[in-house]
């Protein structure tokens, strides 16, 4: 019996690159998001004999439809885990609107802990299953302009570094992937414009970096070799440094 990966965030940027690559590696998948036309068009893309391919649509800010899609996989066969759905909210925190930064905390940290624990269970029943949570590079160090975006992934990363420890002795491997600056629609949707830079990265290059370090259980996955720079640099420098370094980093970049 083939087994499933299940894939939140999905229908754009990074989570629809690691579907594309598990479609490859022969994954059915489960294929979360908001957005179902964008759903319907990768599992129109994707669809084939080889492969099952099944649509959740939820807004996982919000608790009950969290639960919701759990309940709606909880009878398969999974063996693969990505949390990857977010969004951000920038500017001052004085001035940034509370309501959405508790929907960014919702889906980033509440919704993770709770399919983390319900999925836990099932993908012992695994030979070999993998989480992998969609960190940021921001989880090395403090984010201004983005401050409940980057303590949230801080957690994420690490959440992620306990679980790889608390369950070594099973047969889920847990990872983290914290990429930097990734194109995709992540800046777009908070109004930015899309500014190419030397050291950015595809969602393509990074899922395909992502999938080969989760399968190889690696940790920590940081793409590209200025992002693993910054992860060990900057967490090393004084905090008023790495703190004014990122503020400029991010108000260059529009936020």
């Amino acid at each position: 019996m083939k087994n499933w990966a299940l894939i939140t965030g999905a229908s754009s940027g990074i989570g629809l690159a690691i579907a594309k690559e598990l479609a490859n590696r022969n994954y059915n998948l489960i294929i979360h998001g908001r957005n179902e036309f964008a759903l319907n068009k990768l599992k129109s893309e994707l669809d084939s004999s080889n492969i099952e391919i099944k649509i959740i649509t939820a807004d996982l800010s919000i608790m009950e439809e969290t639960k919701a899609l759990i309940q709606e996989v909880r009878d398969l066969p999974l063996s693969i885990f990505i949390n990857n759905a977010g969004f951000g909210v920038a500017g001052d925190y004085e001035q940034t609107n509370l309501d959405e930064e508790f929907a960014l905390t919702n889906t980033l940290v509440s919704s993770p802990m709770y399919m983390t624990k319900e999925l836990i269970p099932i993908l012992k029943n695994s030979p070999a299953s993998y989480i992998l949570n969609v960190s940021s590079l921001y989880a090395f160090f403090a984010v201004p302009k983005q401050a409940i975006y980057g303590a949230a992934k801080a957690f994420q990363h690490s959440f992620s570094k306990a679980l790889t420890r608390e369950l070594s002795q099973t047969t889920i491997s847990v990872s983290s992937l914290c990429p930097g600056l990734t194109y995709s629609q992540f800046r777009t949707r908070q109004g930015k414009n899309e500014k190419k830079h030397f050291v950015g990265l595809t969602s393509e290059e990074v899922a395909k970096i992502a999938m080969n370090k989760m399968f190889a259980k690696k940790v920590t996955i940081v793409p590209g070799l200025f992002n693993k720079f910054m992860s060990i640099v900057i967490p090393n420098l004084p905090d008023r440094w790495a703190i004014a370094i990122i503020h400029k980093m991010n108000s260059s970049r529009g936020f």
